[in-house]
């Protein structure tokens, strides 16, 4: 295989498990891990890895276009309402699988495979003590929170706390599954999450309970705590660590905190706006939002098919000193013409379309699917500088679009009224989000210079 080929692999792999883990690893960390990739050359492991989260992205396709063809608005808000708790607790989850990745791959480096071994107890013990207590608070607040989501039933929250509960503790074995390059594993992983939620789902509904089709989140998430406790602790030579306790013995808080950070806004524009429905809006109207959010994803998935390809590509570019601009400009062009064909296909098109896909139930939105997709469409383009940026360094980008997420609250605070209303709110968000970007990339050059000046003054960054 040519060089150029396994950097372009060992780069979509770590691209993959940051998009699994739902945030950033930084930089110098990133170029560790490549340079321990390519050197491992375990290069059919990555290509298993990548095949594996395409197909689990279709898997998942086909589990929210079953969900949305079989259950009513008021059923399908169950699910809308549980998918968005799952993508908030992604950021902590995430973040916890790149902070015992981080640290893993640091003592295997350092000491040998034995001392990753010895942190991976100690980070899953820390991980299921820490959300026992979480678990704990969850389950007192449950008549509250019950109320606060306007959810049906009691039980969505209570089996939510097994997602919980098992949250961190399946971050602690992904962590190690990926310090040790177990592409392998890390591809089972992705694989039977969306194939557990799949089959329950299709056992739950042959059952006769499509109410508690909610309930395959949580069972696939037991499943993957079951299916990597197993991955982490099947080879038979795996032997404790003797000395250096208390390095072992000391998890990365800090490089927690900055993922959570990263995490946070991505997951805002895409997650957040689900709870807020369900807050607001009655059971009908936020089981109609969810199938808008549905709709909007699949914009989202078709434009993010140039991801994987965004940051490796421009940091090697950045990393040789060579311009990165041209590149940009084609993968902004690739993605803008697949987000296009999305917002063609489920926006101006989608009162056939979407009805197809989900059920005649379908026809209530599509009035208000023009603006929505269009919205989407821009935000998906929006990705590309705002990465973009950030492999440049200049991080005004990344914290000025974030800011967006305060307007997203207020705005949707102040216009509640529907499932539509709610809708336009995130189109003129997610245009805002495009806007913002543009006009940043057109004054690139003064807003660096004026990052450069604030980082020297609080000294931040050397001049």
């Amino acid at each position: 295989m040519k060089k150029n080929d396994v950097e372009k692999i060992a780069r979509v792999v770590i691209e993959i498990e940051e998009s699994e883990s739902e945030t950033r690893f930084p930089f110098r960390f990133r170029k560790r891990l490549l340079e321990l990739i390519k050197n491992k050359g375990n290069y059919l492991g990555g290509l298993f890895l990548v095949s594996s989260s395409f197909i689990g992205n279709v898997l998942n396709f086909f589990y929210n276009a079953f969900l949305g063809r079989i259950l009513t608005f008021e059923h399908f808000a169950l699910i809308g309402l549980i998918g968005g708790l799952n993508s908030f607790a992604s950021i902590i989850f995430g973040a916890y699988t790149n902070a015992s990745n981080y640290k893993s791959a640091f003592l295997i480096g350092k000491y040998g495979d034995g001392a990753g071994f010895s942190f991976w107890k100690y980070s899953r013990r820390l991980g299921i003590i820490i959300a026992a207590v979480f678990t704990l608070i969850w389950f007192i607040f449950t008549p509250f929170l019950t109320q606060f989501f306007d959810a049906e039933t009691p039980w969505l929250i209570i089996l939510f706390g097994l997602v919980l509960l098992v949250g961190l503790a399946k971050g602690a074995d992904r962590g190690l599954i990926s310090a040790r390059l177990n592409f392998w594993g890390l591809a089972i992983l992705n694989l039977f999450d969306p194939l557990i939620r799949l089959s329950a789902t299709f056992l739950l509904v042959f059952l006769g309970l499509k109410f508690w089709t909610f309930s395959a989140i949580p069972i696939a998430a037991l499943g993957i705590f079951i299916i990597g406790w197993i991955l982490v602790t099947y080879k038979k030579n795996d032997k404790d660590f003797v000395g250096q306790e208390k390095e072992i013995n000391r998890f990365p808080f800090k490089f927690y905190g900055v993922s959570v950070l990263n995490g946070i806004s991505s997951t805002a524009f895409l997650s957040f706006d689900i709870l807020l429905a369900n807050h607001y809006l009655g059971s009908l109207e936020a089981g109609k939002y969810a199938l808008f959010s549905l709709v909007g994803k699949m914009i989202y998935f078709l434009g993010g098919l140039t991801t994987p390809f965004i940051i490796p590509l421009l940091s090697r570019l950045e990393g040789a000193r060579k311009s990165s601009r041209k590149t940009m400009i084609y993968i902004m062009g690739a993605t803008t013409l697949l987000a296009l064909i999305g917002f063609l296909s489920f926006g101006v098109f989608g009162f056939y379309t979407v009805p197809l896909l989900y059920g005649k139930k379908a026809i209530v939105i599509t009035p208000y699917l023009i603006g929505f997709s269009f919205g989407m469409m821009c935000y998906t383009i929006s990705k590309v500088l705002v990465n973009y940026y950030l492999v440049k360094k200049v991080y005004a980008f990344t914290f000025a679009t974030s800011l967006l997420v305060v307007l997203q609250f207020i705005l949707i605070f102040f216009n509640h009224a529907n499932s539509a209303s709610i809708a336009s709110v995130m189109s003129i968000v997610w245009t805002l989000h495009l806007g913002l970007s543009l006009s940043f990339h057109i004054y690139a050059d003064k807003i660096r210079n004026l990052e450069n000046y604030i980082l020297v003054f609080f000294k931040l960054r050397k001049i």
